[in-house]
């Protein structure tokens, strides 16, 4: 199975999914995850629980993933091609689709619109998303080993007697993740090299600090 004959599939399994619930309660659960607040940024607390409540947390997280991605494709081809998101969404099934009548891809794109383009906190997650992976390259943790290398004089002796002296080292990894994989960066830092460090990351948590007061000031 290639990547669109998998992304068909995950999409028809969702759709069967959300079709499986009684259509009262499929709307009910859209008003209200389309009605949230449009500052909300941590869907996990609004869309993921209702949704999760239905659908139990198994499906429940699928089906938002698949809604994510959806909303972040549409969102694209529809800054791409200038053309309202409704309209996007509609052409995107009947390319996906191809086989359903057009009456049927309405039907779906009416039941999507409320869960996708029209969730403000979908909508807002995935810009958030976007901004956040615009570089291509998203930390995903980092570790340091440090170590003592001890340094020999000039005797060609290996005894602790012919230690003069001894460095201490900070072997820095960094694994990030870039163009769907995960990598690692790695360098040896010494003491003035971990106050630099140091240094730099105050700074940008005072930035982000300074930064979130004034996006949160009345």
């Amino acid at each position: 199975m290639d990547e669109a004959e998998l992304k068909s599939h995950n999409f028809q399994k969702m759709i069967s999914l959300l079709e499986s619930v009684d259509s009262a309660i499929l709307k009910k659960v859209s008003d209200v995850v389309s009605s949230l607040p449009i500052d909300e940024i941590d869907i996990e607390s609004g869309v993921k629980e209702n949704i999760i409540s239905v659908f139990g947390n198994k499906d429940g997280s699928f089906i938002l993933n698949e809604l994510k991605d959806i909303t972040s494709e549409i969102s694209e081809l529809s800054d791409l091609f200038s053309e309202k998101l409704e309209n996007v969404l509609e052409r995107f099934l009947s390319t996906l689709f191809i086989d359903f009548e057009q009456s049927r891809i309405a039907e779906i794109t009416k039941m999507l619109i409320p869960l996708t383009i029209g969730c403000p906190p979908i909508i807002n997650e995935v810009r958030y998303q976007k901004v956040k992976n615009f570089s291509n390259s998203n930390f995903i943790g980092c570790k340091i080993v440090t170590s003592i290398r001890p340094v020999f004089g000039v005797s060609e002796e290996i005894s602790e007697e012919n230690i003069v002296t001894q460095i201490i080292t900070h072997e820095l990894l960094l694994r990030y993740y870039k163009n769907g994989k995960s990598k690692d960066f790695y360098v040896t830092l010494d003491e003035h090299d971990l106050e630099v460090i140091s240094r730099t990351i105050e700074r940008a948590k005072k930035k982000n600090t300074s930064l979130m007061r004034l996006f949160n000031a009345d």
